[in-house]
């Protein structure tokens, strides 16, 4: 499977372009030597302002995110990564749950009305992990993962050209609280 560059935009809604950077490469180093380590929330500040990443900011009233993940000209045996920061600002630990959405419908989502996106198909469920696996995250830390797209390499029938999906972050025994930003991706066209 080959890593390839895949322009991504995490926009958030004040319109904040932001770049990708090594906090990545840190959070799959950790994932392999099982060395995961929350950061403070003044070290999570200073990763939002200088990665891509999307934030997740969980308090004692709830949780919420503002972000939109974009991938553009996606095609076979590409992967593309986004980060997610979970920002635990409650008084207690909590063990994410990060999960795809199923039975989302795009065209519940008034931002991608009228721009050509479909509901992904159900495989694309199969391409969609998480670097590392969630756990505990102490109260008034923060931790991230890389959620990650990787399309086979191969010719998949039933691929729309642009196509949309939720990866959520949960909290709680039956996913209580829960926030799901949308993925929306464009396929490169063929020449």
């Amino acid at each position: 499977m080959k890593k390839v560059a895949i322009a991504i935009a995490i926009v958030a809604l004040l319109g904040l372009v932001l770049s990708c950077s090594s906090y990545k490469a840190k959070l799959i180093e950790q994932a392999e030597t099982g060395n995961v380590t929350p950061v403070t929330l003044e070290q999570a500040t200073k990763i939002q302002s200088h990665e891509a990443v999307v934030t997740f900011v969980i308090t004692n009233r709830g949780i919420s995110v503002d972000s939109v993940v974009y991938i553009g000209d996606f095609y076979k045996g590409a992967e593309a990564d986004a980060t997610y920061l979970i920002r635990n600002e409650s008084d207690f630990d909590i063990t994410p749950v990060i999960y795809y959405a199923r039975g989302t419908r795009v065209d519940d989502y008034s931002a991608a009305e009228g721009k050509g996106y479909e509901d992904a198909p159900s495989f694309v469920e199969g391409w969609v992990k998480v670097i590392p696996e969630p756990s505990v995250i102490p109260s008034k830390t923060a931790q991230g993962y890389v959620v990650s797209i990787t399309m086979p390499d191969e010719d998949i029938e039933g691929l729309p050209q642009k196509f949309a999906f939720q990866v959520g972050v949960g909290v709680g025994n039956k996913v209580q609280l829960a926030a799901c930003p949308w993925w929306l991706i464009t396929m490169k066209m063929e020449k």
